[in-house]
């Protein structure tokens, strides 16, 4: 009986937190919330805007760029599959909610990156935050956040952000601690700041370690991002969640198709990036 008026009290506690700031700090909420509905909206467009043709041709040069003529081949037939099953805009909608929120993470998730890999204080509290933010269900990041914000776009991108925080944090410190010593001293010996040190040496040698946060972070904001759909933030996760409610099979299976060719193309150009850039590196 203690033990559940302790949960109660806890539960009561929080819901008090997170009505009070909302309630306090409601007209910054609204400017943050038009600020990355804004941000989504451009995105959107860049995507939706041209013909499908131009845009597949694009993606198709970049996947034969970082990933090869293969990738190329799959990349095309995919988003033609995607058009063919009158999903487009629905793909693109999903392409800019991961984009967008990718692009807030990386602001956020690379300063803190490097200062953890400059910095033990720092390192250790980061990996305290990283490791509640990783072992939190999904699902539990969207509560606060429509609490805070409402339904729309807003809070499923500031929920995906959250989600796809803590890789990008992770490898940004590692790529930094990994650097070899002896570079940084060379930079010492020759007169380089701190800020030179930082941007002429460490950053350049750690940038495969920080590329491949971004893919993880992309993988992880795409699956966040369909989770997403159920609280209105439109693209596949909205008709996923629009076919489950109406036992469409075979509306589901098809958004589904979409996700996993999105999935893949994402993870393979982000990773063609980082091979390219390790050999960059090493060579």
């Amino acid at each position: 009986m203690e033990t559940k008026k302790i949960a109660t009290g806890f539960d009561n506690l929080v819901e008090a937190f997170v009505e009070y700031i909302s309630a306090t700090f409601d007209t910054a909420f609204n400017l943050i919330s038009d600020m990355i509905e804004g941000v989504l909206h451009g995105i959107e467009q860049v995507f939706l805007l041209p013909p499908f043709y131009v845009v597949i041709i694009v993606f198709g040069l970049l996947a034969w760029r970082t990933a090869g003529k293969t990738m190329a081949a799959f990349t095309a037939a995919g988003f033609l599959l995607c058009w063919a099953m009158n999903l487009w805009d629905e793909t693109m909608v999903t392409m800019a909610l991961v984009v967008a929120s990718v692009i807030i993470t990386l602001l956020f998730a690379i300063p803190l990156g490097i200062a953890a890999g400059s910095n033990q204080r720092v390192s250790e509290v980061t990996r305290v935050l990283m490791d509640f933010l990783q072992t939190m269900p999904p699902y539990v990041y969207l509560i606060p956040a429509i609490a805070i914000l409402g339904f729309g776009a807003s809070p499923a991108i500031t929920a995906t952000a959250i989600i796809a925080f803590a890789p990008a944090v992770r490898l940004t410190s590692l790529g930094i601690r990994q650097v070899p010593r002896e570079q940084v001293e060379v930079g010492k010996a020759f007169g380089a700041t701190p800020a030179q040190s930082l941007f002429k040496i460490k950053l350049p040698s750690a940038l495969p370690s920080i590329m491949a946060g971004v893919n993880q972070s992309l993988m992880l904001a795409l699956s966040m991002a369909v989770i997403a759909g159920i609280i209105g933030a439109g693209g596949l996760g909205k008709e996923v969640y629009r076919a489950i409610r109406v036992l469409e099979v075979g509306k589901a299976f098809d958004a589904g198709i979409s996700i996993v060719i999105l999935a893949i193309i994402l993870d393979r150009i982000s990773q063609g990036a980082v091979t390219q850039l390790k050999k960059g590196a090493v060579s």
